[in-house]
């Protein structure tokens, strides 16, 4: 019997052991909660962007004008009154006379030509031989018809033979006024011309035939 108090009396001292230690840590714990302070958190950006606002436009000032005066009238100008005719309207006696046209002929004028010989109007300047050494010139008879045209073409005299060929072709290109007689063109004979060559040595001065 005696083994048994002792046991007891240590579950006894046990179980109130236990629960005063149970009890304090229900009051340790039991404690009103509260809540900690706020915090707020300010974010920064590393390239901060600006909010960019349109500035209101500048209000100009109004400005004063000065009233303007109305400038005063042109003068007048005085102008003198016109007067009416005092004579009084001439009167036409008799019939108007009709005028009549012109039935007679009219007269044409003669142009009359004067009698002329044959002359140069294009004279076409001859081409130099290439065998030439010196100066010269040749003389030509031609006969030149109605229209102007030479032909016939004759070399009369050549200081030199190489000049005859070369003087015979620039008059074939020659161009006359032809001879007139009577008022009209004809053909005019014998008509005679000098071809000249002037040939330059190399300082520019001509050789002499």
């Amino acid at each position: 019997m005696h083994s048994l108090i002792k046991p007891a009396i240590s579950g006894i001292g046990g179980a109130v052991i236990t629960g005063s230690l149970f009890l304090g840590m229900i009051a340790m714990i039991h404690v009103d909660f509260e809540a900690a302070e706020k915090f707020e958190l300010e974010i920064q950006s590393i390239n901060p962007i600006e909010d960019i606002k349109e500035l209101p436009p500048r209000r100009e000032e109004l400005k004063l004008y000065k009233k303007v005066e109305t400038p005063p009238p042109p003068p007048v100008i005085d102008v003198p009154a016109s007067t009416k005719p005092s004579e009084p309207i001439a009167e036409v006696k008799g019939d108007i006379p009709l005028w009549k046209p012109y039935k007679g002929g009219f007269e044409i004028p003669m142009i009359t030509i004067s009698d002329r010989d044959a002359a140069c109007l294009i004279c076409i300047a001859p081409q130099m031989p290439p065998r030439a050494t010196r100066s010269g010139h040749c003389k030509m008879r031609l006969d030149v018809d109605t229209t102007g045209t030479p032909y016939n073409i004759t070399p009369i005299y050549c200081s030199e033979n190489l000049f005859s060929r070369n003087s015979v072709k620039a008059v074939q290109k020659f161009k006359y006024q032809p001879k007139v007689l009577n008022g009209r063109p004809v053909d005019m004979r014998g008509v005679e011309t000098t071809i000249t060559y002037r040939l330059s040595d190399e300082n520019g001065r001509i050789i002499p035939e």
